[in-house]
């Protein structure tokens, strides 16, 4: 005898077999874009027929002989490789109506039904890896590939800073291969869009068709999304498949204006979840990587040039340590990259770039900051200091890296702001490189500041190769002491300079880096920064000795600056100017103090008129010269640009989302119960970087616009 459960058991469902694809094509009287569709369709008939594909074409074009006859040839000669069925308009029905007599073909027929414009070529794979999106989540109801004209389809996307070049459609189907290799499979996003939309069947049965309301077309498949939204389902973009788009207007501009102000009306008034989706997605950490992305293969060539920027953006006309250190960094980069399929660029105005001789260089791009986006790696030759900095750099690279030159801003409270922190903390966790310009900074930073995995180093200090400066020996024709530095308490100039002034009140006291200010008659202030060479030279001359009592430095260019002029030079007794005493190769002689009393006991047994220190021997290149430490900065920088992983990329994007929602939500948590007021009067009320933040993401906002 049978039990009950046994026969029921037994008597299981067999599976049915998946749903074909039911491939509507509406035709409006274009003989070319008939030619061009076909020729699309033909060329993807393995996979349709792997799909269990019908092709069914709705001629709307009623009156036109030549059209109708050039369909039904169409429909005839595909049907010898895909099933194909011409329906044809007796009337002028319209795009919607059209379509969705395809649309109720496919229902019938228990199909997926894929949605497709006649101006479209599908690239292989395309429909596969659509077919694959319905299978990803059961949820997904609407499926589409990525174009080169297709509003939030569209790779490169529509709101890249730089220009987007037309070309052939493979030259389109490359463009977006070489972005979407960095993408995901599958995204979400808000909607879908009707060029290429693949509907999951079943859907059609429980939502409907094309809502017949919005007349010849436009937001009539954001209607059908958002319907099926409200029962939970989702649309997705199949990021690996490429169909070109060629986007010719149905329309006249004021028909078309017309009819989109009309639909939107309906669209938002049935669905006001609709746009503040479309809004927050564009702002999203995916859209904006995707943007990035784009910009990067536009400025690269589809990755022909691998793109590197020097940001100086920060130089002036004047001459200082950062702005040497910015300039053989990129003379260095430039030399090497001659030749190479990586290229650099120099971020700034082309006024500062010619005083500084960078103009000069053979291959460097002078490139203007309104241009300079869609960079592999940008490099900044020299720290953050603010948000804004931090966040730049990330929309304008791919990479980014930074050389710290010191941690003093951070370690004196009075140099420090209540940013610098936690941004050199972000900078620790969310770059992509950090150059060290001496052991000394790699190991301050490295005792306060905590390095993701994710971020690579290198110490690339300054050249400590005396045949890079002016070793010929300047003649001796004064006895100033020359004491070096600027108005930073940490470099410690002023109080130096008035004690040797009150100690040595018969010699000249020069206070380099200092503006006029009163004091005793033989304390000579000189501003820095402005000085030509052959006057930097006369200070030398006339110099007994250097004095550089600064308490706190990065590296100490001055010391060797000295040294290799032959002088003897005065430091601070510090970690750093003993390991460059210990790694030095050339002339001059550095002598350490503690403290200013052990200076002046010092500076009252040393010769009072100058003597030149000649090198003890021949210069043995020690392996630190300018073009060493360019060497090692430019596999540094090519390993970054071309091998880094994107990890820290789309960290730093998913961070700076975290921090749009907090900014957000906090204003919002300040906005008063009884009373309503002004942006403005509860502004005041949160902290600055917050108020900095919540801006930054308005702008944003008011920047990017939905397009269809």
């Amino acid at each position: 005898m049978t039990t009950a459960a046994s026969t029921s058991t037994g008597d299981r469902q067999p599976v049915p077999p998946p749903p074909g694809v039911t491939v509507i094509v509406p035709l409006y009287r274009s003989l070319e874009h008939l030619r061009m569709v076909g020729e699309s369709l033909r060329g993807c008939a393995d996979e349709l027929r792997q799909a269990g594909g019908w092709i069914v074409f709705v001629d709307d074009s009623p009156g036109q002989a030549a059209h109708a006859e050039a369909a039904a040839a169409l429909a005839r000669s595909l049907s010898e490789v895909v099933p194909t069925e011409l329906l044809v308009n007796e009337a002028n029905l319209g795009f919607v109506r059209s379509c969705n007599r395809g649309l109720e073909a496919a229902r019938r027929r228990g199909d997926h039904a894929l949605l497709l414009n006649s101006d479209t070529l599908i690239f292989p794979g395309a429909i596969t890896e659509m077919r694959a999106g319905l299978e990803h989540d059961s949820m997904a109801a609407f499926v589409c590939p990525r174009s080169n004209n297709a509003t939030i389809c569209s790779l490169p996307t529509f709101d890249t800073r730089l220009p987007r070049p037309a070309g052939t459609p493979h030259e389109h189907a490359r463009r977006h291969a070489d972005i979407a290799r960095h993408l995901p499979r599958f995204s979400y996003a808000p909607t879908a869009v009707g060029f290429c939309m693949l509907v999951r069947g079943s859907v059609l049965g429980d939502v409907g068709l094309l809502d017949e309301a919005y007349g010849r077309g436009y937001d009539e498949e954001n209607d059908l999304v958002m319907r099926a939204n409200r029962l939970g389902y989702r649309a997705l973009l199949a990021n690996q498949a490429f169909v070109y788009h060629e986007g010719t207007a149905s329309f006249d501009a004021a028909t078309r204006t017309a009819l989109q102000a009309r639909n939107s009306r309906i669209l938002e008034e049935r669905y006001p979840e609709y746009m503040p989706a479309v809004h927050q997605y564009l702002a999203s950490a995916a859209q904006r990587g995707e943007t990035i992305l784009s910009e990067r293969s536009l400025r690269s060539g589809q990755g022909a040039t691998v793109e590197v920027a020097i940001d100086g953006r920060s130089l002036s006309h004047l001459v200082h340590g950062t702005s040497r250190l910015a300039c053989r960094t990129v003379a260095g980069l430039a030399r090497r990259a001659r030749g190479s399929r990586i290229r650099v660029s120099f971020v700034g105005t082309a006024e500062v770039a010619a005083h500084h001789g960078l103009d000069m260089l053979e291959g460097l791009a002078i490139v203007p900051e309104e241009q300079a986006y869609g960079f592999d790696l940008w490099l900044k030759c020299g720290q953050p200091f603010s948000m804004d900095e931090f966040w730049d750099a990330s929309r304008r690279g791919v990479h980014q890296a930074w050389m710290m030159l010191d941690t003093i801003a951070w370690d004196c409270l009075s140099l420090r702001t209540p940013e610098l922190g936690p941004l050199w903390g972000l900078t620790a966790d969310l770059a992509d490189g950090i150059v060290f310009i001496s052991p000394f900074t790699e190991g301050q930073f490295h005792n306060r500041f905590a390095l993701s995995p994710g971020v690579r180093t290198l110490v690339a200090e300054l050249s400590l190769d005396a045949a890079d400066y002016a070793v010929t020996l300047a003649p001796a024709v004064g006895d100033d002491l020359l004491v070096f530095g600027n108005h930073f308490e940490h470099k410690f100039v002023r109080p130096t300079a008035e004690r040797l002034a009150a100690e040595f009140p018969g010699r000249r006291i020069v206070m380099f880096g200092i503006a006029a200010t009163e004091g005793p008659d033989n304390l000579e202030p000189v501003a820095s920064g402005t000085l030509t060479a052959a006057e930097m030279e006369a200070l030398y001359g006339r110099a007994a000795c250097v004095v550089f009592p600064s308490t706190y430095e990065g590296f100490g260019l001055p010391v060797v600056e000295a040294l290799g002029r032959g002088l003897d030079v005065h430091a601070r007794d510090t970690p750093l100017n003993r390991w460059i005493g210990e790694e030095w190769n050339g002339p001059g002689r550095l002598h350490l103090f503690a403290t200013l009393d052990e200076l002046v006991a010092r500076l009252r047994t040393a010769p009072a008129t100058a003597v030149r220190h000649a090198a003890p021997g021949p210069l043995i290149p020690n392996g630190r010269s300018w073009d060493d430490i360019a060497g090692r900065v430019w596999e540094y920088v090519e390993g970054l640009a071309t091998t880094q992983p994107l990890d820290q990329f789309w960290r730093r994007l998913d961070e700076q989302d975290w921090l749009d929602a907090y900014a957000a939500g906090r204003l919002a948590a300040a906005a008063p119960r009884r009373r309503r007021r002004t942006p403005g009067e509860f502004l005041r009320d949160l902290p600055d970087n917050i108020v900095k933040e919540w801006r930054r993401f308005q702008r944003r906002r008011r920047e990017r616009r939905w397009k269809r």
